[in-house]
Formats: structure tokens, sequence, C-alpha cells
């Protein structure tokens, strides 16, 4: 479901062009995940077909990120920190510049110890290259023990 936002005028870091920010709420097929998402356009009219097709390709990309997300989710939350455990599993994506196209992600990895809280990112990750074992791997080593300098 895309529904549009305030409009609010930024300019293009890439073509120096004036753009638009705005936001829709994004919820995925399942009705599992759904976020605001913030993204810039060149289109002020949101009738025009580039501009639904720029949505249409936010919302695929948005899509596609849940369901990467779906497969990550029960492996990371296994893993065991160091200390404490983990409470939270996200991800973010990376928002482009008007003339560019929503491509990358960053997944966000919560833990609690006592009273303190951490959080882990991996990436930015390009979503097309982007494999399960891959990032679970990469949030394994986040967790990997550290160490010791001070052996010799």
């Amino acid at each position: 479901m895309i529904t549009p936002g305030a409009d609010s005028p930024k300019l293009c870091t890439t073509c120096n062009q004036t753009g638009i920010t705005r936001q829709f709420h994004f919820m995925s097929d399942d009705k599992k995940y759904q976020r605001f998402v913030v993204y810039d356009t060149h289109f002020p009219a949101i009738e025009t077909k580039e501009h639904m097709l720029a949505m249409q390709r936010m919302n695929n990309f948005l899509q596609s990120s849940c369901d990467l997300f779906e497969q990550i989710l029960p492996q990371v939350t296994k893993l065991k920190p160091p200390q404490g455990k983990i409470v939270g599993v996200d991800f973010e994506t990376v928002q482009p510049t008007a003339c560019e196209f929503r491509s990358d992600f960053i997944l966000i990895i919560h833990t609690k110890y006592m009273d303190e809280s951490d959080i882990f990112r991996i990436g930015p990750v390009k979503l097309a290259s982007a494999s399960v074992d891959d990032l679970v791997q990469q949030a394994q080593n986040l967790f990997a023990p550290i160490e010791s300098l001070s052996k010799n």
C-alpha cells in the first residue's frame, strides 16, 4: 500500500536540481512489516507515469528486503553474543538521491546485557547481491571472541 505524504523541497546532490522529499507508508504483502519510508523525487505530480513507476520500484525493493529479512531472522536470532542476548533484529534502507534508485539496506542487531544495550550494523549491503549465508556469517563475525592483543 503506497500512501504519499507531505512534500518538502530539497536539492538533489547528484544533479544539483531541485527535488522533493516525500514519505509513504509501506506494508509488506503478508502485512507483517510496515514502515514509513522517506524518498526524494524530481516528479512533483504524484499522478505522473514516472512517479508511479518509481513508487512501484521502491515498493518492490522494500518487499524484496522483507523477503530476505524473513530468511535471515531465524538464523540471526539464534546467534550468541559473548555477553547478553539478541533482543531485536531489523533493517533500514539507505535513502538515495532523487536521481538514483533505492538499492542498499543495513541489517541492525540489538543486544542487551544487564542494563546496557548495543546496536550492531551490517552494511550498507546491495540487495541485488545479498545472500542469506553471507549476512549470517557477517553477523556471526560481529560476535566472535576477540583474541587478546597482549598474548605473546
